[in-house]
C-alpha cells in the first residue's frame, strides 16, 4: 500500500467520521447512546491517526529521499558532461586543431546551431540540418 493509497483511505475514514459526528450535534440535547458514539467516532479517528502516522511519514521519507537522489544524479551527470566537453574543446584549442567531430549527442555546438565545424558524423547524415 502506497503513500497516495494510504492517505486516501485515512481521509475517506475522517470524513466518513465527520458526517456521523455533525449529524450527532445537529441535535437538540444527547442521549447516552450519542455521548458513547461520540467517544466511539474520536477514540477511531485518534487510533487510525496514530496507526497511520508512521507509515505515511515512512512513505514520505522515502518517496522524498528517491526524488532528491534523481536529482543530484541528473545534476552530476550534466555537469561531468559540460566540464568534459568543455576539457576536449580547451585541448583542440591548445593544440591549434578543431575537432572534426563531437561525440554522439555534442555535434550540434554550433554557435548558428549548427554541426560543429560543418563536418556531420556518420550518424547524423540523414537529419535535416539547420539553415541548409
Amino acid at each position: 500500500m502506497g503513500f497516495e493509497v494510504s492517505h486516501v483511505g485515512l481521509e475517506t475514514h475522517l470524513k466518513t467520521s465527520e458526517a456521523k459526528l455533525e449529524a450527532i450535534l445537529a441535535k437538540k440535547t444527547f442521549t447516552k447512546d450519542d455521548k458513547e458514539a461520540i467517544r466511539s467516532i474520536l477514540s477511531t479517528a485518534r487510533q487510525s491517526i496514530t496507526e497511520n502516522m508512521p507509515f505515511l511519514i515512512d512513505s514520505f521519507r522515502e518517496a522524498t529521499v528517491k526524488t532528491v537522489t534523481s536529482a543530484k544524479a541528473e545534476i552530476d551527470a550534466f555537469l561531468t558532461h559540460n566540464t568534459l566537453l568543455a576539457g576536449m574543446k580547451e585541448l583542440f584549442k591548445s593544440k591549434g586543431d578543431e575537432p572534426k567531430a563531437l561525440p554522439p549527442g555534442d555535434e550540434k555546438l554550433g554557435s548558428r546551431g549548427d554541426y560543429t565545424n560543418g563536418v556531420v558524423p556518420a550518424h547524423a547524415k540523414h537529419e535535416a540540418r539547420p539553415g541548409g
